[in-house]
């Protein structure tokens, strides 16, 4: 491409170039229009928009105070990046460039995309800090949920109506649709409605990736979660022959309680009977 291409002025003969050559560059889209270039760049910058906001700053640079990267080292075995990241090569060498930088051989991720590794993960796209224990919450969630089910058995065995329990863990669980709005709530709403959220058993609350980075990926946690409720249907069509044989086929306490007293009356009833026969006969 001629110097005359490539300067601030654009003129008619560069436009009847243009209009042969790449009809598409004077044109809304991804091909440059020649105002756009300067003297030292042949194609356009490429702009892309911050998400969330707040991840970039001034410069080019990222908020890394608020846990927002842009160059991070493998945290695979096989060396590899996340998907929709690019390696950079190992040295300047390799890039064939004479730019000396501490980030070659790392992953990088446009416009700070990524969270600081080990610790912050995303959550509702923004990066937030990982618990002090990482292996702690998921640990107790998974204790709350059988907690619970024993506990609803119990209850359910002895007669207590779960409907009220019901009508308030849905309502928890409505209130808690709140915090995924991009409203900026008080800090003391925004506490509550995640609390809230533990009612919904949101494996993105208790950071997985924390402690198994490599394990739960984004697609593993989306495919952990819509399969959520098909796993809980097969572990209880699987316990259900399980407690059926338990405690099904001898029933429980209150209907062996039941049969026996009903075995009893059947005996009275019989030595009445027989008492009976035998007065008639004497008479």
């Amino acid at each position: 491409m001629s110097s005359s291409l490539t300067s601030n002025t654009f003129d008619n003969q560069n436009e009847k170039i243009f209009t042969d050559i790449c009809p598409l560059a004077l044109q809304p889209g991804k091909h440059c229009h020649p105002l756009r270039n300067n003297s030292n760049r042949l194609t356009c910058r490429y702009i892309e928009v911050c998400q969330p906001a707040e991840a970039c700053l001034e410069n080019n640079t990222c908020n890394e105070a608020a846990g927002y990267v842009s160059y991070y080292d493998s945290y695979k075995k096989d060396g590899s990046c996340a998907t929709g990241h690019f390696k950079l090569p190992l040295s300047a060498k390799e890039a064939n460039v004479l730019i000396d930088s501490p980030n070659w051989g790392k992953c990088f991720a446009p416009k700070c995309t990524m969270c600081r590794i080990p610790s912050h993960f995303r959550l509702e796209g923004e990066c937030v800090e990982c618990p002090s224990i990482p292996w702690l919450l998921p640990l107790l969630m998974v204790a709350f949920g059988v907690g619970g089910s024993v506990a609803m058995y119990f209850l359910s065995r002895k007669g207590v109506n779960l409907t009220l329990l019901t009508i308030g863990v849905d309502y928890f669980q409505v209130l808690s649709m709140f915090t995924k709005s991009k409203v900026r709530w008080p800090e003391e709403l925004k506490f509550l409605f995640t609390l809230f959220q533990w009612f919904q058993f949101d494996i993105d609350l208790t950071g997985p990736e924390c402690a198994f980075r490599e394990l739960f990926t984004y697609e593993m946690k989306w495919w952990v979660k819509a399969l959520f409720p098909l796993l809980g249907t097969a572990i209880i069509g699987i316990m259900l022959p399980f407690i059926f044989m338990c405690t099904g086929a001898k029933g429980t306490k209150e209907e062996k309680a039941q049969k026996k007293l009903e075995k009893k009356i059947r005996n009275v009833q019989r030595k009445a009977e027989k008492a009976q026969v035998k007065s008639d006969d004497e008479a």
